[in-house]
C-alpha cells in the first residue's frame, strides 16, 4: 500500500538497488540505480561506474540481515518501491549506484548530502 512503512528483514540483494525480504516480498529502492548483472543499464545517461560484481557484495554488507524500515511510494513490476534515504545514500556513496534524477521528482526525494 502507497505510504505504508513496511518492516523488511532483508535475505538477499539481488543488486544495489533491490532487496528480498524474508516474507518474499521484494524491494526496488527509489530513486536510485544500480548496473544488472549483465552489465545493462536501465537509467541512461545515469549509469553507476561500479559494475554488478562489486556493488552486490556493498549492498549484502548494507542490507544482509538487517531489519530496514522503507516508506512504500510506488510500484515497479512485481516489486514494491521503497524508500530508505539512508540506504539510499549509503549505496550512492560507495559508488554501487547512482541517483536517478527522473525518479527523485517523482517520489519527491531529497537528494544525498541535502
Amino acid at each position: 500500500m502507497i505510504g505504508a512503512v513496511i518492516m523488511c528483514l532483508v535475505v538477499a540483494a539481488s543488486d544495489a538497488d533491490t532487496v528480498r525480504c524474508a516474507d518474499g516480498r521484494r524491494v526496488r529502492l527509489a530513486g536510485i540505480s544500480a548496473l544488472e548483472r549483465d552489465g545493462s543499464c536501465n537509467s541512461r545517461p545515469y549509469c553507476p561506474a561500479m559494475r554488478h560484481k562489486q556493488a552486490q557484495p556493498i549492498a549484502a554488507r548494507l542490507t544482509l540481515g538487517r531489519t530496514i524500515a522503507f516508506r512504500v511510494v510506488g510500484k515497479s513490476y512485481d516489486r514494491d518501491v521503497g524508500e530508505n534515504k539512508a540506504l539510499r545514500c549509503a549505496l550512492v556513496q560507495s559508488g554501487a549506484a547512482v541517483e536517478w534524477p527522473r525518479y527523485m521528482r517523482r517520489y519527491r526525494l531529497r537528494g544525498c548530502g541535502r
